[in-house]
C-alpha cells in the first residue's frame, strides 16, 4: 500500500508547497529536492538490502558521518585524489559491512544489537575529529554532486540517485535479490530449500555498508566540510522513508524505487516546515510521524486493509486483536534465561584493576558510593530495558522519554499490543517526536533551574550513602518484587518462549512491561537533574547504548527471556565502574565511545559462543 500511495503522497506535498509559495515546480525546485534528499535516498535504498533479509541496520547514520569526516578531510584538489576519496567511500563503508556482516551472518548474533554497538564505535572513532580543523571540499568534488550532467536540465545529484535505484534493482532481481528476499520471508523455509541463510544476511549488511559509503560521499559534495555529528538523525529519517516507501520493516518485501520514493517524502515534508515558518527540530516529529504512517501501511495489523474510515480500520484492528492474531515478527534469537554472574566477575575485576591503577589514593569507601550514585541513572534505565528487551523488543525512547515516563510508555506499549507494530520501530518514532518537543520546550525554559529542594535531596546524603544510590536501590528492589509477584517476568518471558500466550495476557504484557519502562524513566530523568543548570534536551542520548549494555550484561538477549533486575543492576554497576576507569584515564570523550562499543560487541560473541559450548 505504501509503495502504491507514495509517489502520490510526494507529489502531494509539493503541490501544498508550491500553494504555500515555494515558487514554480521547475527545474530548480526539483534539482534542489534530489540535492537535499539525494544522501538519504541512497542511505534508504542502502538500508533495503539488509531489511530484504530480514535482519536491521542502525548503523547507516555513523558510516555516512565517519565517511563524511575521513573523505573531507583527505580530499586534495587534484583530480587523483578526487578519485581516490570518491571510491574510498564506499571502501569505507563496506568494511563497516563486512564486520556487521560477519557477527550478524556467521554468528548469528542480534542484527539489532550488533548495529547498534558497532553504530557507537564508529560514531566514537568519528568525534575523535571534533577538534580537527579540515579545509572545505574541492569546487570540483563538489560539482560532482551539486552540479549539472547537462547544465539546466539533468541534475547530477539526480543521476546519482537513479544510479543506486537502477543498481539495487539489477541485484534484487538476480539471484542474490531472490535469496534476500527469500531469507526475509522465512529463514527456516529458505534454509530448507538450500539458501546459505547466514551468507545471505552478511553480504546484505555488507551491500548496505558500501551505499552508506556512498551516501557519505554525497553529504560531503554538498556540504563540503566534515562534519562528526552529520549523521545522528539519521537512522529516524532512513526508516521513515523506507517505511514510507513501501518496505517491509520485517523483511520480504519492498522495491528501491519505493525507498528512493520515500526519501523525498520525507525531505518534502520536512521543508513545508520552513515554508509554514516552523521551527526546524520539528523535522524529527514529522519523521516520527511518517514513519508511523508507513507502519501502519506496511507492519501492523491494519496493513491489510485497504484505504477505508479511520473509524472502520480502528474497528477491524480490535476485532483482530480480540482474535488473537499474531505479533510482530521479532530479530531471531533464542530466548534465554537470565545469567548475570559474568557480569559479576566482570565488574569485580574492573573495580580490583581500578584499585591496582589508583593503589596510591584508592578510597574503596568512596569509591563503592562514587560508583553506586554513578549507577543509579544508569541501572534505572536498565531495568526498564531489562523489562522490555524481556518480551523481545528494544526501547530506543528510554533515554529521552526521561521527561514524560508512563504517558510515553503507555504509547509506546499500546502501539505495539493493540496495532501489532515492532517495538523497535514505535519507540523510534517517539523518539523523534518527544526530542521535538523537549527542544521546543527548553527553549522557553531557559531560566528554570532545578528547585533547591529537590536537588538538596539529589545532591545529598542519608547516613552517608548519597541518596541517588538510595532511591536506586529502593527502586530497583520494588521493581523485583513487582514483576515477581505480579508474574510480570514470567509472563515477558512466555511471550518469548514457543507456547502460544492468551491474546488478552499478551496485550496486557506489552502494555505493561513498556509502561514500567515509561516509569523507569521518569525516575532516571529526575535522578538526571543533578546540575543546577536549565534542562539539557541532550542528557537522554548518551545513556541509550549504555543502557542497554547493562542489559546484555545482566543476561538479558534479543530473543528474549526471563527478566532478571538483579541483573540489569549488575550489569549498570559494571558499565559505570567502566565509564569511571575511562574518565580517569582521560581518554578522549570519542574514545569512551569506542571502547563501550567494543566491550558490548566482545560480549555478545562471548555469550554466543559461551551458550554454544564453543571455545
Amino acid at each position: 500500500m505504501a509503495a502504491r500511495y507514495g509517489p502520490w503522497l510526494t507529489f502531494g506535498l509539493t503541490l501544498v508547497a508550491w500553494r504555500l509559495g515555494v515558487g514554480p515546480l521547475d527545474g530548480f525546485y526539483w534539482s534542489s529536492l534530489f540535492v537535499t534528499a539525494g544522501a538519504l535516498a541512497i542511505a534508504a535504498v542502502a538500508q533495503l538490502y539488509v531489511l530484504a533479509s530480514g535482519s536491521q541496520g542502525l548503523g547507516g547514520g555513523a558510516a555516512i558521518a565517519l565517511v563524511n569526516v575521513l573523505v573531507v578531510s583527505g580530499l586534495r584538489d587534484d583530480p587523483a585524489s578526487i578519485a581516490a576519496w570518491t571510491l574510498a567511500g564506499p571502501a569505507i563503508g563496506t568494511a563497516i559491512g563486512l564486520v556487521n556482516g560477519a557477527l550478524v551472518g556467521w554468528l548469528g548474533l542480534s542484527s539489532t544489537l550488533v548495529t547498534l554497538a558497532t553504530s557507537v564505535v564508529v560514531y566514537g572513532v568519528t568525534l575523535t575529529f571534533l577538534d580537527v580543523t579540515s579545509p572545505p571540499a574541492p569546487a570540483a568534488f563538489m560539482t560532482l554532486v551539486i552540479g549539472d550532467v547537462v547544465p539546466g536540465v539533468v541534475p547530477a545529484s539526480a543521476v546519482l540517485v537513479i544510479g543506486a535505484v537502477v543498481v539495487a534493482a539489477l541485484v534484487l532481481r538476480s539471484r542474490l535479490g531472490r535469496d534476500l528476499y527469500a531469507v526475509g520471508r522465512d529463514m527456516e523455509e529458505a534454509a530448507r530449500a538450500g539458501i546459505a541463510v547466514g551468507r545471505t544476511r552478511a553480504i546484505a549488511h555488507v551491500l548496505a555498508g558500501a551505499g552508506y559509503g556512498a551516501a557519505g560521499v554525497f553529504v560531503s559534495g554538498v556540504t563540503g566540510s566534515a562534519d562528526p555529528l552529520i549523521g545522528a538523525p539519521t537512522v529516524l529519517q532512513i526508516y521513515a522513508a523506507v517505511a514510507i516507501g513501501g518496505v517491509a520493516l520485517g523483511g520480504g518485501r519492498g522495491g528501491p524505487l519505493g525507498a528512493a520514493v520515500g526519501a523525498l517524502t520525507v525531505a518534502s515534508a520536512s521543508g513545508l516546515l520552513f515554508v509554514i515558518d516552523a521551527p526546524a527540530f520539528w523535522s524529527t516529529a514529522v519523521e516520527g510521524a511518517l514513519l508511523i504512517v508507513g507502519l501502519l501501511m506496511t507492519g501492523s495489523r491494519l496493513s491489510a486493509i485497504p484505504y477505508r474510515a479511520i473509524r472502520a480500520a480502528l474497528g477491524a484492528a480490535l476485532r483482530a486483536r480480540a482474535r488473537g492474531l499474531p505479533g510482530p515478527h521479532p530479530d531471531p534469537g533464542p530466548p534465554t534465561r537470565a545469567s548475570w554472574w559474568p557480569a559479576l566477575v566482570a565488574l569485580l575485576l574492573v573495580v580490583a584493576v581500578t584499585a591496582i591503577v589508583r593503589r596510591g589514593s584508592f578510597d574503596a569507601v568512596a569509591y563503592g558510593l562514587h560508583l553506586t550514585a554513578a549507577a543509579a541513572l544508569l541501572g534505572l534505565l536498565a531495568i526498564g530495558q531489562t523489562l522490555v528487551m524481556a518480551t523481545r523488543g528494544l526501547d530506543v525512547s528510554l533515554a529521552v522519554a526521561m521527561a514524560a515516563g508512563l504517558a510515553i510508555g503507555l504509547t509506546n506499549g499500546l502501539a505495539v499490543a493493540l496495532l501489532g507494530l515492532r517495538p523497535l520501530f514505535v519507540t523510534l518514532a517517539v523518539a523523534g517526536g518527544l526530542q521535538a518537543l523537549v527542544i521546543d520546550t527548553t527553549l522557553w525554559t531557559t531560566e528554570r533551574f532545578v528547585a533547591p529542594a529537590a536537588l538538596g535531596f539529589i545532591t545529598g546524603t542519608t547516613l552517608g550513602v548519597p541518596n541517588p544510590a538510595l532511591a536506586f536501590g529502593v527502586l530497583a528492589f520494588a521493581a523485583a518484587v513487582l514483576v515477581r509477584r505480579t508474574g510480570l517476568g514470567a509472563g515477558a518471558a512466555a511471550l518469548a518462549g514457543p507456547a502460544p500466550v492468551q491474546p488478552a495476557a499478551h496485550g496486557t504484557i506489552l502494555v505493561a512491561a513498556h509502561a514500567l519502562a515509561g516509569l523507569c524513566a521518569a525516575a532516571a530523568g529526575i535522578l538526571g537533574s543533578v546540575e543546577p543548570a536549565p534542562a539539557r534536551f541532550g542528557i537522554g542520548d548518551t545513556y541509550l547504548l549504555p543502557s542497554v549494555a547493562a542489559a546484555v550484561f545482566g543476561g538479558m538477549a534479543a530473543g528474549g527471556g526471563r527478566s532478571s533486575i538483579a541483573g540489569a543492576v549488575v550489569g549498570a554497576l559494571l558499565v559505570a565502574a567502566v565509564l569511571i576507569a575511562l574518565d580517569g584515564a582521560g581518554l578522549h570523550y570519542g574514545y569512551g565511545h569506542t571502547v563501550v562499543g567494543g566491550v558490548i560487541v566482545a560480549w555478545l560473541v562471548t555469550t554466543r559462543f559461551r551458550r554454544s559450548g564453543t571455545t
